[in-house]
């Protein structure tokens, strides 16, 4: 029996698993719905099935993500017996596709991902204005039912601070729409595609120096003192 790869350090075990339904399509993506009246069972079988330390859940209107701590890479093997516990009759098909088109990620890839999220940079289109109060209430529901503990609160706190930082220092949430780098000018006029793109860059920035910041506290190294200098630099 071959060995799992493991990953020692915190910031490794960090993973997100997230199917989108404007991605996946509405009739997979409705296999991953979880009835809130059973959300501390599924969880909780979750965790058991699949060797997860700490486990939190987020549903919103376009999207079912997992936030994991593990030490278990998001391999094939992993990915498949994850999926399956949702549903045991996929096949081989359905899960390639449905591993295809989910962000399975990890580590510093996990974390820019989850700050994304919380900036309301990742809405597929609209801007989720509660978003930082429905991550803070999922980390509270998992803490409360104990199937996550410090380091989840931890990179919940620091997905809060930047997306706090992000609402601040770009008036994101006056837009209605989210930029979307891809969508070129089909919203908006060239005027308003030039500010938009301006005030995406800069959330980016923000972002990524939130990562660094967090990464490097990870590491025991002090933690930058001034953000808003580190991510003009």
């Amino acid at each position: 029996m071959k060995s799992k790869k493991r990953s020692s350090l915190l910031l490794g075990k960090y993973k997100v698993i997230c199917v989108a339904n404007q991605v996946l399509g509405y009739g997979e993506y409705g296999n991953f719905l979880i009835d809130p009246l059973k959300r501390d069972e599924k969880l909780v079988e979750l965790r058991k099935r699949n060797g997860i330390e700490e486990i939190m859940y987020l549903t919103t209107s376009n999207r079912e993500m997992f936030v994991l701590i593990t030490e278990d890479d998001l391999d094939t093997e992993y990915l498949s017996k994850f999926f399956n516990s949702f549903k045991d009759s996929f096949s081989t098909a359905e899960l390639n596709t449905i591993k295809n088109d989910s962000f399975c990620l990890s580590g510093r890839a996990a974390i820019s991902h989850l700050f994304c999220v919380a900036g309301t940079m990742d809405s597929r289109g609209y801007i989720e204005r509660g978003i930082v109060k429905t991550l803070i209430a999922a980390q509270e529901f998992s803490l409360h039912n104990e199937l996550s503990g410090n380091a989840m609160a931890l990179i919940i706190e620091r997905a809060a601070e930047c997306a706090n930082m992000v609402f601040t220092k770009t008036d994101i949430l006056k837009n209605r729409m989210v930029f979307d780098p891809q969508d070129d000018t089909k919203r908006y006029s060239i005027a308003e595609h030039t500010l938009h793109k301006n005030k995406w860059v800069k959330a980016v920035i923000i972002v990524e120096s939130y990562v660094v910041d967090f990464e490097i506290s990870l590491k025991g190294i002090r933690r930058i003192k001034n953000l808003e200098e580190y991510a003009a630099a």
